[in-house]
């Protein structure tokens, strides 16, 4: 959802990524974003 929801993200790196028992879901302990474009 979030690469559709912000198309300017290039790319996403997520090390490591954490994930509980089923149904509990999971945690980035460490992400990296790049982006398109400018900053303002």
């Amino acid at each position: 959802q979030l690469i559709t929801d912000f198309p300017e993200i290039l790319e996403l790196d997520i090390n490591p990524l954490v994930v509980f028992e089923n149904g509990k879901g999971c945690i980035a302990v460490d992400a990296r974003l790049t982006l398109e474009g400018k900053m303002e």
